[in-house]
């Protein structure tokens, strides 16, 4: 994998020598399908430009994940608790359920039988991903 081949160094005490006993082969990365289906898949669902320019942000990256992630928190912020069926058709999005019930950010509450509204928690991080303007369809 490195393309290093094999030397073979004898040392005498008359004459040392080194001898080349396999050359490097060319280069040739292996291919990670899983890997590169997976990150072609991610730059897909994103939208628009969504890293920064400098250095990265130390609170996480904007994954399309978290794209959706705050369509449902601007959805739930213009209309209050709503039910998850109703939200994933409002957006046109079909995780809404699935990323309401994991809620791998802490930025929702579940109120009852699929009925969720923005946490405290959400309020303030929603800003910090917003750049501050938090917009609706109005």
């Amino acid at each position: 994998m490195l393309g290093l081949g094999l030397m073979l160094i004898l040392v005498n005490s008359k004459r040392s020598r080194v001898d080349v006993v396999l050359d490097p082969g060319e280069y040739k990365p292996r291919i990670h399908l899983k890997r590169k289906t997976r990150l072609l898949g991610e730059f897909e669902r994103r939208r628009g430009d969504t890293l920064p320019g400098g250095s990265g942000r130390r609170q996480g990256q904007m994954t399309a994940y978290r794209q959706k992630a705050i369509r449902i928190a601007l959805y739930l912020i213009e209309n209050g608790p709503t039910k998850a069926s109703v939200i994933a058709k409002a957006i046109e999005e079909t995780e809404v359920r699935p990323i309401l019930y994991r809620n791998v950010y802490g930025w929702f509450d579940r109120l009852g039988e699929g009925v969720y509204r923005l946490s405290p928690r959400g309020t303030t991080e929603l800003v910090n991903w917003t750049n501050g303007h938090i917009e609706t369809d109005h």
